[in-house]
């Protein structure tokens, strides 16, 4: 039975994209239930103390649990099949948009499995 904890925390896939952008952040990030991720999202993973990578650090969560709502309607609703690839790319594809858009960023990327913010 999916619950949100499961969907957000538990969930095999969403354990692969917690460790991949704790690696992507160089922080812990551990998730297993709505209640850590709440507290995460209260402590953004520190990205430096600049404005603009504050910013940055604050999206990096919502943009997980949006990228992961968006796959999961996907699957159930349009039939969509399920790969990890797909959740991690959609999710690093709203950390660059809403990176630049909403964070002020330059250019919000990926390098060898890191962030890298331009401002």
């Amino acid at each position: 039975m999916e619950t949100a904890d499961h969907l957000f925390g538990a969930c095999p896939a969403m354990i692969q994209i917690w460790k991949r952008l704790s690696v992507a952040t160089s922080s812990r990030i551990s998730i297993m239930n709505l209640e850590e991720l709440w507290a995460h999202m209260v402590e953004a993973p520190n990205l430096g103390k600049e404005a603009v990578r504050v910013a940055v650090a604050r999206i990096i969560l919502p943009a997980a649990v949006w990228a992961t709502w968006v796959t999961r309607n996907g699957v159930l609703f349009r039939q969509n099949r399920f790969y990890i690839e797909n959740l991690w790319d959609t999710t690093v594809g709203f950390i660059k948009d809403w990176g630049c858009s909403l964070a002020g960023a330059r250019r919000v990327f990926l390098l060898s499995e890191k962030l890298v913010i331009e401002m």
